[in-house]
């Protein structure tokens, strides 16, 4: 019985060592098959969640550029508005002299004159002279309603200033100018001495007014060829950037700005520490001056600030202080600024931590109970691997392609809870995190819904002061045509005889509506002789003697004789170095011997008709 009852503790042996051999395998089958999709989950839900991420960063610095460049325009038109107001102004004639000699002006110490006039402040050289300074305080008399109004409006300006051409400055809001130079705001115009048109940024500077740098806008103001001065605007960019930062996609993100020389203009202290690599009692003062970071410590940040200053839009991955971060960036139209978004990946993903903890936590408990079944139940381990299998793992790969469908833009997912284990668990932590993102992007939709209505209202407040300009200079436009009217007189002097003075300039419309206006009363009154008179000419160029020629040969067509009065020795010099020929135009010294041609001339026209 021994060897028989050996045989059978060998085949029991066997039996039960290959029924546990089956049985690990198994388990390591099902183990494995765990660990593979605990980990697949765990990589899907992060890639996932950090493309999300990437993808809604594009999005929000794209749209924190946008509302940068449309408060920088914003400046800008306001600066346009005010050139062109004063254009207006210089055009229409808006302003009577005597109002701006009614100003009340107090001496300063270093010689200056000044004056409060509705809440500007006016002050220009004593030594300057009377006829020009009348001219700069006419022409930009027409700002003293506008500037109060602008700088309530426009919360980003902290000081409204113009500049003319004989060093007057007018401001708002007022400054105490007993103690102030004003050399800075003169010298702007030394910006525009070769004749440029287009506004100067700039660069920032600690105004001794207030706390903080501030950056200055400077337009210039040309009426036709002639540079009538400029208009400056001082911004303050810390409200810029508070305006873009209102709505961080979370908590431990940062807005800064940069310029195109990777100088730090702004930026809170979480920024600046990761910026700078400084600790927070050694960061720079950015109240004081702007800041280079252009050597860092950090290789990769270095490199991703020098493309940021190459204009270009990008979100890119890198690691600070052994963190992994993402720094989106963008340009900002129209100026030499970038704006930038650092947010910490971790954030981002954090749902995918809180789900890789509890997804851990399920695992061990798993492999606990698959150790236990291997030693103790070797029959039932693989009907209990196969139900661990089917119970974990199906949950799992739902779970996985519920992210994947998430990362793909397909908020909607959820998975169904089958158990209150830590499956459930985890499938209950999924659908609070699909949610969540639910509720972020429609929440992310409506604000954008909000700030394209915000960009509306301003367009449309943008339309109506546009409306309201176009209709001042059509009144404008009317005034010059009556002015032109009564530029060009015509004068009977004797029957048939007229006389027209030509007083001011004579441009080429003002040539043809004089032109027009002579024939037109020749032919009214049957002239058989016209007195041009030409002494108000402050000019006789070519194109003004064709002018006069082509009115006397008109005039000539319709029976008239053209008498030229007024030519002054310098003209007359003028006329032959240019090699004009006027003989047509019969000129004579002065008007009284062109009065006393046209009467001989008509009596003798007279006594000619009475002989026959």
């Amino acid at each position: 019985m021994k060897p028989f009852m050996s045989l059978r503790q060998k085949l029991f042996s066997v039996m039960v060592g290959g029924a546990v051999i089956l049985a690990v395998v198994l388990s390591i089958i099902n183990i494995s098959t765990l660990i593979r999709g605990r980990n697949q989950a765990l990589s899907i839900a992060s890639a996932s969640l950090e493309a999300q991420g990437r993808t809604d960063l594009e999005l929000i610095i794209n749209r924190d550029a946008v509302l940068s460049a449309e408060r920088i325009a914003a400046i800008r038109n306001i600066g346009y508005l005010n050139t062109q107001a004063i254009i207006a102004a210089i055009d229409a004639d808006l302003v009577d002299l005597s109002y701006v000699e009614s100003y009340a002006f107090s001496p300063l110490l270093n010689g200056d004159l000044t004056a409060t006039q509705q809440g500007t402040s006016i002050v220009f050289p004593a030594s300057a002279d009377r006829s020009a300074v009348l001219a700069d305080l006419q022409q930009s008399a027409v700002l003293e309603p506008i500037l109060p109004t602008q700088h309530r409006t426009e919360r980003d300006i902290y000081r409204l200033t113009y500049v003319g051409p004989s060093n007057v400055v007018r401001m708002y809001p007022p400054r105490d100018l007993t103690t102030t130079n004003l050399d800075r705001e003169r010298g702007f115009l030394d910006l525009y001495a070769n004749n440029e048109r287009t506004p100067i940024w700039l660069p920032a500077y600690k105004s001794p007014h207030r706390s903080g740098l501030t950056w200055t806008l400077v337009s210039p103001i040309y009426y036709r060829q002639s540079f009538r001065g400029v208009i400056a605007i001082d911004i303050v960019l810390t409200q810029v950037t508070f305006d873009i930062a209102e709505n961080l996609p979370t908590t431990g993100s940062s807005i800064f700005l940069l310029d195109h020389k990777q100088n730090l203009i702004t930026a809170p202290p979480e920024a600046l520490r990761l910026l700078t690599g400084l600790p927070t009692d050694q960061q720079p003062s950015l109240q004081e001056a702007i800041y280079s970071i252009t050597q860092t410590g950090n290789q990769e940040l270095d490199a991703v600030l020098s493309r940021m200053t190459n204009a270009e839009r990008r979100v890119e991955r890198l690691t600070i202080a052994d963190q992994p971060y993402f720094l989106a960036y963008a340009p900002i139209e129209d100026t030499d600024w970038r704006v930038g978004l650092i947010t910490p990946i971790e954030e981002l993903t954090a749902a995918a931590s809180r789900n890789s903890a509890v997804i851990v936590s399920t695992s061990q408990q798993a492999l606990l109970i698959s150790s236990l079944i291997t030693l103790g139940f070797v029959v039932l381990l693989a009907i209990a691997s196969h139900r661990i299998s089917r119970r974990i793992a199906q949950p799992l790969i739902n779970l996985a392609q519920a992210a994947q469908a998430i990362g793909q833009g397909n908020y909607d997912q959820q998975v169904t809870v089958t158990s209150r284990d830590e499956v459930g668990e985890v499938s209950t932590a999924f659908n609070t995190m699909s949610h969540s993102l639910r509720q972020a992007s429609a929440e992310l939709a409506a604000h954008n819904q909000s700030l394209e209505a915000t960009v509306q209202a301003r367009t449309s407040e943008l339309q109506t002061v546009v409306a309201e300009l176009e209709q001042s200079f059509q009144q404008q436009a009317a005034m010059n045509e009556l002015v032109r009217g009564l530029s060009t007189p015509v004068i009977p002097v004797l029957r048939g005889v007229l006389l027209m003075p030509l007083i001011g300039a004579l441009d080429a419309s003002r040539a043809q509506q004089t032109l027009q206006t002579l024939l037109e009363r020749v032919e009214t009154e049957s002239a058989r002789i016209v007195i041009i008179d030409v002494t108000g000419l402050p000019v006789v160029d070519t194109a003004v003697a064709q002018t006069l020629l082509k009115a006397a040969q008109a005039s000539r067509l319709l029976g008239a004789k053209t008498i030229l009065v007024g030519l002054r020795p310098e003209v007359a010099q003028t006329m032959v170095t240019l090699g004009v020929h006027l003989d047509e135009l019969h000129p004579v010294a002065d008007l009284q011997t062109a009065v006393t041609q046209a009467i001989n001339s008509t009596q003798s026209r007279l006594s000619t008709g009475l002989k026959r």
